[in-house]
């Protein structure tokens, strides 16, 4: 009966032991921690005597703790749920994820980052500007020179008014009308104002696709730190 209870209660443990849930990279980056603080220990109480000159103690013990803290995590590989684990074992893993290039924090990189977000953002309201005022524009200019008959038929009439009160005896059946190349060039100046700013809103597009790249770029060299 006891032989019974308390093999009922073990059981109950077991499956109430959860294991811990990480990424590989979680796993890389406490080894890292670990072997840092094991390292600053080695440096408090084997101090190098010069630095140009290498301690051949210091190094073989620097080896015989990175063996120990690989040991430490694959002795406790059963109490770990690891995702993305391709390897047979987590020292495995774990050295193919030290062969990696992994570059130390920048400043200057950091900066450049916040800057780019920055940037990101005002292109991204100068596009949405753009979007709302670019279709109202060219409907403007459309509908000003849409109709040229009817303008020239307005400016016609306009004419022929002042010319009446201005001088009855002038021959009415002459009149003057302004030249048509007028129109036409303000009718090619709009076309090319609008020309231009679809090339624009086509511009600050490309630009802020490659600043989200950028961003996609850096933000991964950011989680591999």
């Amino acid at each position: 009966m006891f032989s019974f209870l308390e093999g009922s209660q073990h059981h109950k443990y077991l499956r109430m032991k959860e294991k811990i849930h990480l990424q590989v990279q979680d796993v890389a980056f406490l080894q890292k921690r670990f072997l840092e603080a094991s390292f600053k220990k080695l440096d408090l109480h084997l101090p190098n005597e010069s630095e140009s000159k290498r301690d051949p103690l210091k190094e073989q013990v620097r080896e015989l703790l990175s063996e120990f803290v690989d040991d430490l995590f694959e002795l406790n590989k059963d109490n770990l749920l690891i995702d993305d684990l391709h390897s047979s074992t987590i020292k495995e893993a774990l050295k193919s994820i030290r062969k990696e290039k992994q570059e130390p924090f920048d400043d200057v990189l950091n900066q450049r980052l916040r800057k780019t977000y920055n940037e990101l953002e005002e292109q991204t309201v100068k596009v949405s500007q753009l979007r709302k005022t670019y279709p109202i524009l060219a409907k403007q200019k459309v509908k000003q020179y849409a109709m040229p008959d009817q303008l020239n038929s307005i400016i016609q009439d306009t004419v022929i008014e002042d010319g009446d009160d201005q001088d009855d005896t002038e021959d009415k059946g002459t009149v003057s009308i302004p030249d048509q190349s007028t129109n036409v060039e303000q009718f090619e100046t709009s076309l090319l104002e609008l020309s231009m700013l679809k090339e624009t809103i086509g511009e600050t597009s490309q630009k802020c696709r490659k600043l989200e790249q950028l961003i996609d770029v850096l933000g991964n060299r950011h989680k591999l730190e």
